[in-house]
């Protein structure tokens, strides 16, 4: 019993305010309508007070209350002499707190289920290899070399045989060439006497040259073994370069890369061989 009436006080309370308001109304002459109002003011607090309890405590009223538990307000009938009054608004709301539970929804944390995002795995970072790479192969610079093209005639002593001795006959070649075109690499300061002699030398062939040294130039006096002045007073060796017969000795002609020199042996000072106007200076 002590229970039920710790369990149930507020209500308890509610019903005796209850009954001390109609019995006030009725006393000062209110009417039973008045009375009526009253008791709903009253429950709607009631219910008010019930619907707080069951948040704050989180509790619910268990099925062993009837449901027969009913709260009438009556008059008695012997000072009125009208029949009990029954407020049929009350116990339904005691009906409805006992057996109804409210519903909570569940607590979540963070953002809802249909707010979280699904994250890929991070990209898989490969770890560096315990192996010592190998540095990057580079090809050394190779320098562009400069070349030039030299080639050693005496073709003009085809038609001036008579001219040689018996012996000087036999050292022309038969096509007129000691040396055919041919492409040599070009050293730093080099000059048409260095390509001759260097030629010369790596073919095998003969080579004779005076040096003046108060002018440091070179005379080229013999090549093959023909020599100036075999073929006459006027016969010699000459030179050009890209179709051009310089005024000066050949150690003063300095090479450029794509350069054509020719020498020529020539039976009348030049002129049978397109140079007759040069005069050599030292």
């Amino acid at each position: 019993m002590k229970e039920f009436v710790k369990k149930y006080k507020l209500i308890i309370i509610g019903v005796v305010l209850v009954s001390a308001v109609l019995l006030f109304a009725f006393l000062c002459g209110g009417s039973v309508e008045e009375a009526k109002k009253a008791v709903s003011a009253q429950n709607a607090l009631e219910v008010s007070d019930v619907s707080d309890n069951n948040q704050t405590n989180e509790t619910y009223f268990n099925s062993e209350v009837s449901t027969d538990s009913t709260v009438s307000v009556t008059k008695s009938s012997d000072e009125t002499g009208t029949k009990p009054l029954t407020d049929s608004t009350a116990p339904s709301i005691v009906a409805t707190a006992q057996t109804t539970a409210p519903t909570q929804k569940p607590i979540s944390y963070g953002k809802p289920e249909s707010e979280i995002k699904t994250t890929e795995p991070a990209a898989k970072v490969h770890e560096p290899s315990s192996e010592p790479t190998k540095p990057a192969e580079t090809k050394p610079f190779k320098a562009v070399k400069k070349r030039c093209t030299i080639l050693i005639s005496c073709a003009t002593l085809l038609n001036n045989m008579d001219k040689l001795d018996e012996d000087d006959r036999e050292l022309v070649p038969s096509d007129g060439w000691i040396l055919k075109k041919k492409t040599v690499t070009i050293k730093n300061g080099d000059t048409v006497f260095d390509i001759l002699k260097r030629v010369c030398k790596n073919n095998d062939i003969h080579m004779e040259y005076t040096i003046t040294p108060v002018y440091n130039s070179a005379y080229i006096e013999g090549i093959g073994n023909i020599f100036e002045f075999s073929a006459g007073a006027n016969s010699g060796w000459m030179y050009r370069v890209n179709g051009k017969f310089p005024n000066y000795g050949c150690s003063r002609y300095d090479v450029k890369s794509g350069d054509i020199i020719e020498w020529m042996y020539t039976c009348n000072l030049g002129y049978d061989i397109g140079g007759g106007n040069v005069s050599y200076k030292d």
